[in-house]
């Protein structure tokens, strides 16, 4: 059944303090109930923005990308809702977010001023209880809408909602009256599921330390939004009027095409090749090179040069150069680095001299491997749980002694399930031995 209406304020879990819902469940039940056109504006934040782009359009769905955003106001930080019309507004949306960011509030905060600046592209909804609209008095509300109205035109639009404190609605809907702007109705949604509502509370005060009356906001069907606004005492025909608006606001909005293809920052330097190969020679840890390490090294070289990863290592080495300099820890890295790697010192272990001959490789049925890394992410990876998964797959180290939880395990293959054993194992890091593993999934070969 599709749906007469769009939600044009929803939340997903980038919203670190009280987003619960990921893209997918979100989408998931958003394609379920037939929405044809979906918003995302997660607070302070556009993270989730290409995720939510690539979720929506598999399931069907036009991705409208938008910010809850926080902004500054009389001394305190309200919140604002926006919306990218096509690129135009996506780069406006970037600019008041990066503005924000760079702010010395205890928020990432912008300024009315910088909205004002910044909206060409973007359409302005009032916001929740918590933006200005609702924590200033009501002359003061509606002088920052003239302000407002002045620079976003037909595309400032009053929010009108029926959650938290039930009464928030009456004063939009009389700011849209006076200030002659049209209203819509939105959920605020913090969560796929009404069944979500009972794990929100202690979702913020684990995140937050304190939780608010959260119950209605899922992700409601136009029939349950309208059930609510006439509860309120709304008559029927404002209230389809104000539902209908929101996918006519929806399918207005310009597409925002995101991609998520790599791109990686260039160096200064005409061959980077060449200055990457020469920091290897000039920093080498390893004295009296092996001639199959030699072998190695020529071979991943060409591989990085190939890829073109020759600028992303020199810009890691000057970072972990920087990080030494001013004695800020680096961390252990991952089991499956390189020969570079090692040379930068990104990872605190040479691997060289450890790694295991070709003949040492151990083969484990992908089914038994499967389960253990089920076992081993669904639980914290201690010590005890690392040894007894360890040992119940029979690996064995280089010398032949039965693995526990100080090994350190390098994946050669490309299976996921071999990389997240990999990585779990790799959470002990007392690194005496290595090992090096491969499954007998074809999937691995």
């Amino acid at each position: 059944m599709t749906q007469n209406f769009t939600h044009l304020h929803l939340h997903t879990d980038a919203s670190i303090r009280d987003g619960l819902g990921t893209v997918r469940r979100m989408m998931t039940r958003a394609k379920r109930m037939g929405f044809e056109n979906i918003a995302m504006t997660d607070h302070g934040t556009l993270a989730n923005a290409i995720t939510f782009s690539i979720e929506a359009k598999a399931a069907g769905i036009k991705p409208l990308i938008g910010l809850e955003g926080y902004i500054s106001f009389d001394g305190k930080i309200g919140h604002i809702t926006l919306l990218a019309d096509g690129m135009r507004g996506w780069n406006s949306l970037l600019l008041l977010n990066n503005k924000a960011h760079r702010s010395e509030l205890r928020q990432p905060a912008f300024l009315i001023d910088d909205l004002v600046s910044h909206s060409d592209g973007l359409v302005c909804l009032t916001g929740c209880i918590a933006s200005p609209f609702h924590q200033l008095s009501y002359d003061e509300s509606y002088s920052l809408g003239l302000k407002l109205k002045k620079a976003f035109g037909y595309k400032l639009f009053a929010e009108v909602m029926f959650v938290n404190d039930g009464k928030s609605w009456e004063r939009s809907l009389r700011l849209s009256s006076r200030l002659g702007i049209k209203a819509v109705i939105t959920n605020d949604v913090h969560f796929p599921e009404k069944t979500d509502g009972i794990v929100h509370p202690i979702l913020t005060k684990m995140k937050s330390g304190f939780s608010y009356d959260s119950a209605d906001l899922y992700l409601k069907s136009f029939q349950e939004l309208k059930d609510s606004a006439i509860a309120e005492g709304m008559p029927d025909k404002q209230v389809n009027e104000l539902l209908y608006r929101t996918s006519s606001i929806a399918n207005r909005l310009g597409l925002v095409e995101l991609k998520n293809e790599p791109r990686l920052p260039k160096v200064s330097v005409t061959e980077p090749g060449w200055v990457l190969l020469n920091l290897i020679k000039h920093r080498t840890r390893f004295r009296d090179m092996d001639k199959s390490y030699s072998k190695r090294l020529t071979y991943e070289m060409g591989v990085i040069n190939k890829m073109g990863y020759d600028d992303y290592f020199i810009i890691l080495d000057d970072i972990i150069q920087f990080a030494k300099s001013k004695d800020v820890k680096i961390g252990p890295g991952r089991g499956s680095g390189s020969e570079e790697s090692d040379t930068f010192s990104a990872t605190p272990v040479s691997k060289i001299g450890l790694l295991a001959p070709e003949n040492a490789i151990v083969r484990v049925p992908v089914g038994v491997l499967r389960s253990t890394c089920v076992e081993l992410l669904g639980a914290a990876p201690g010590c005890a749980e690392l040894h007894k998964a360890s040992s119940s797959i029979g690996l064995r180290s280089v010398s032949g002694t039965p693995c526990n939880s100080a090994l350190f395990f390098a994946a050669v293959c490309c299976c996921a399930f071999c990389c997240a054993l990999c990585c779990g194992l790799c959470c002990a890091f007392s690194v005496p031995s290595l090992a090096r593993l491969k499954c007998s999934s074809v999937v691995c070969r």
